[in-house]
């Protein structure tokens, strides 16, 4: 009976992501749409399964404590209005919104896959460098990751698995763009402290993620069966045993 309960959640949460993904996030158009959440597979599964929107991990890893429990957003100015920080935001082209968004799942994608099996290998004097990695091919410079390779063999961890699970995440670090709704005004909205204007955030940690999230758009088409398999199964790993590394450095 537990099964078939765990089974009917899965497959309730699965409809939720279908209906979310199907709805998908329109670059072009800003309307009914506060602004856009960039963030990595595994915290939008983590998002269905709570039902709660998921917290920032990547700010808090890679510059401090000061950034935990924030759920960041890249704002639509017009949708501002008649807010308190209408004055202070910066007008952005539906376009620029959603790539400042894109930038934000990869560097969320490539972060959350990492830190699972190299934890404390990526911190804040590695953010920096993240920051300029070719978001949109997939693809990093092989000095940063000859870096964090050498950064890992320090913390212990062996060489070639290092660099595997580097150049996997960097595969698959083209993470979700979710759309968020005008109720996540029903919240404190502040401004951000690292691009102000440019991005705001609220701390609530308890938001409903069916009141606030309007769609969805995967960056890699192929990763939208990840994440229903993800949520079918929470203990999924995604296999890349064909990933042929090279391919994925410049």
């Amino acid at each position: 009976m537990v099964k078939s309960n765990a089974n009917s959640t899965a497959e309730s949460q699965i409809v939720i992501a279908d209906a979310l993904l199907n709805r998908g996030v329109n670059w072009a158009d800003s309307s009914g749409v506060v602004g856009l959440h960039g963030t990595s597979i595994e915290n939008f599964v983590s998002m269905l399964k709570k039902g709660t929107i998921e917290m920032d991990a990547q700010k808090s890893i890679a510059q401090g404590s000061n950034y935990n429990g924030r759920f960041y957003i890249i704002p639509y100015k017009s949708a501002f209005q008649n807010h308190p920080l209408h004055s202070q935001l910066t007008e952005m082209t539906p376009n620029t919104v959603f790539q400042a968004a894109a930038d934000y799942s990869s560097i969320a994608a490539f972060f959350s896959y990492v830190n699972q099996f190299l934890p404390g290998v990526i911190d804040n004097r590695d953010y920096a460098t993240l920051l300029p990695m070719d978001l949109r091919n997939g693809k990093h410079t092989r000095g940063i990751v000859e870096k964090l390779i050498d950064k890992s063999k320090t913390k212990g961890f062996d060489r070639d698995f290092a660099r595997k699970k580097i150049a996997e995440g960097i595969y698959q670090r083209r993470g979700i763009v979710l759309s968020v709704g005008p109720s996540i005004l029903d919240y404190e909205v502040k401004n951000g402290e690292e691009t102000p204007g440019r991005e705001v955030y609220v701390e609530e940690p308890k938001i409903p993620t069916d009141k606030v999230i309007l769609g969805a758009q995967v960056m890699i088409p192929d990763f939208k069966n990840e994440i229903y398999q993800r949520l079918r199964d929470s203990n999924f790993q995604p296999d890349y045993s064909d990933l042929e590394t090279e391919k994925l450095l410049i």
